[in-house]
């Protein structure tokens, strides 16, 4: 914990919700006999016909069964929850794109 470095873009309230959820996560893993193995992997595929795919995994583990399960962690400049905007509208830019979006972030985080 003590290498976590709070943006200075990030409210104080934000990092301890931020730091209190990843805990929680944690301990929910550990009390699962989930083990975590690695981060930031980096898989690729080539296949017959000359396609390729590639991503990087946020976070692998592997529970008590033997099943390896991959987390991708999300961020966002904005809340996922309603807030209000500068205009003192209440908006949810997950859910909704603004003006300047092609899709909201929940449908580019789903692709």
């Amino acid at each position: 914990m003590s290498k976590i470095v709070k943006s200075p873009t990030m409210t104080e309230a934000a990092f301890i919700d931020l730091i209190t959820t990843l805990n929680k996560i944690r301990s929910n893993m550990e009390a699962t006999g989930e083990r975590f193995l690695a981060d930031n992997i980096v898989l690729f595929n080539k296949y017959p016909d000359g396609t390729r795919v590639a991503g990087e995994v946020d976070i692998l583990s592997v529970d008590k069964n033997g099943n390896f399960r991959i987390y991708d962690v999300k961020t966002s400049r904005y809340s996922f929850y309603d807030f209000t905007n500068k205009y003192g509208q209440t908006t949810n830019y997950f859910e909704n794109k603004s003006s300047w979006q092609k899709m909201s972030q929940k449908e580019y985080y789903t692709l």
